[in-house]
């Protein structure tokens, strides 16, 4: 017995040690000193889930003082994150200055934003991502963007940020490798402390002028980390402070050739703008694209339960490519819709039509999904894991198709009449060819009937009135 008794023993202490080291392990993860900061407030690089690392060239619009903190490369630790633990919102290191243009220069701008345009912010991993390389359960409790009003003369309280949020992105589900909130990072794997990471949102209805945004993530519960920056909003694209190239080096011009400019007609540099209020615009304005990048150019806000609707993609294609739209729900990701165009290389606006093949229930948790694949993955089992580059953008599932400034879309204009399908037509045309078969046959047999009446009824008799008032039965002969 006392054999048995210390095997026991000697079970139950390495089950505890066991324990105690898993216990240790899930606290390390949960428990890591954490930090993180933005590091572009307006990327326009590819951002796909596999393969896709940060591109500075890609990035038109800095935080405050980037200048200053910036060195080594994406996600080098120059001492930019901020816990404000209760303190002021944004970093005392990375202080407003006047006039706020001070704070960015021509190598590190201001970013401008569009209203009804995709905007993408970037911020390095730090390796707070749940991913197989790591484990399912690495705290996310949420990223987000709170915005100031029009013009500010100081930095909102952080209770004004908080009354205030221009996006939510949410939170990676802990537990989950998901990819969602702050954790949305491009092949982590390969770089866990300076992958990139990555969420986008349209840009509201926001009257023209300043404002000031802050980059809001919560580690841990209580955890939370900030970044401030200022952004111009209003009708031009080209960010403060200089005049920016894409990747190839060229400047940036709209459909006609020429450098975006402002309501003066000159390029901005750096003027607070009108206070007028802007309302999305039909046709956005033209944005440089790195190549495999995609970009919405015109998608409804509101669609119907079946049927279909038109969308336009812009894209910078290296090769041969698949663009796909995806009609999907959140946050389950179920699909209900699809719509697809090969393309080719270079830069341009693909318009197709995306089919409704299970009908969504009325709703505003749907979301329209853009991705770009080569064409040899996407015959794929998994095409989507594959993908280049992607965007999502919230939709409505509604009683119409509705899109922003009411924009007229080949296949969805009332005032011109609604396009037909190509079966719409068919059957339309079956449907007349129908009736006049229908209506000869009726003619066929009147006529047929009378015909033989005529020939083989029975005679009638005519009753007629004489002059003599007498009747006579008169023969019809």
């Amino acid at each position: 017995s006392d054999v048995y008794k210390r095997q026991y023993q000697r079970r139950v202490r390495g089950n505890m040690r066991q324990t105690v080291l898993l216990f240790s392990l899930v606290l390390s993860f949960s428990l890591v000193s954490s930090h993180s900061w933005v590091a572009c407030t307006d990327y326009r690089g590819a951002r796909g889930i596999t393969g896709d690392n940060y591109n500075e060239a890609d990035c038109f619009g800095f935080a405050r003082n980037w200048e200053t903190f910036n060195g080594g490369g994406f996600g080098v630790d120059r001492g930019y994150n901020y816990l404000p633990g209760g303190g002021a919102p944004c970093n005392p290191a990375a202080p407003r200055t006047t006039p706020f243009e001070a704070a960015y220069s021509d190598q590190y701008p201001m970013a401008t934003y569009v209203p009804g345009r995709q905007v993408c912010l970037a911020w390095p991993s730090k390796n707070h991502v749940a991913a197989s390389c790591t484990n399912a359960y690495i705290p996310d409790n949420g990223v987000k963007l709170l915005i100031s009003g029009v013009n500010p003369s100081q930095d909102p309280t952080q209770a004004e940020f908080d009354n205030n949020v221009l996006v939510d992105w949410g939170a990676n589900p802990f537990g989950e490798i998901a990819f969602k909130g702050y954790q949305n990072c491009s092949a982590f794997c390969d770089n866990m402390d300076k992958s990139l990471c990555s969420q986008c949102f349209i840009v509201p209805n926001l009257q023209d002028g300043i404002y000031t945004v802050q980059w809001w993530w919560e580690f841990n519960e209580g955890s939370i980390y900030t970044n401030c920056f200022e952004i111009r909003v209003g009708g031009g694209t080209t960010p403060i402070g200089s005049t920016p190239t894409d990747s190839s080096g060229s400047t940036p011009t709209d459909s006609s050739g020429t450098t975006p400019t402002d309501s003066s007609g000159t390029t901005p540099t750096g003027s607070s703008g009108t206070s007028n209020p802007t309302s999305p615009p039909s046709t956005l304005p033209p944005v440089p694209l790195s190549l495999d990048a995609i970009q919405p150019s015109l998608l409804p806000i509101e669609i119907t339960t079946s049927g279909e609707f038109v969308v336009k993609v812009t894209y910078n294609a290296a090769g041969p490519r698949v663009l796909v739209v995806d009609l999907l729900d959140t946050p389950t990701y179920a699909w209900y819709g699809k719509g697809q165009i090969n393309v080719t290389t270079g830069e341009n606006t693909a318009e197709m039509t995306v089919m409704i093949y299970k009908p969504p229930p009325m709703g505003t948790n749907y979301i329209l999904k853009g991705w770009l694949v080569s064409e040899a993955d996407f015959n794929k089992a998994d095409p989507w894991a594959y993908q280049l580059s992607a965007f999502e953008v919230p939709v409505e599932v509604g009683t119409e198709v509705v899109y922003p400034d009411n924009n007229v879309v080949p296949g969805n204009n009332d005032s011109e009449g609604k396009g037909l399908s190509g079966g719409a037509i068919f059957g339309i045309i079956l449907l007349v060819l129908l009736i006049v078969i229908v209506i000869a046959l009726i003619l066929v047999y009147q006529f047929k009937r009378d015909a033989f009446n005529s020939l083989f009824g029975p005679k009638k008799a005519v009753i007629t009135h004489s002059d003599d008032t007498d009747y006579k039965l008169m023969s019809n002969k």
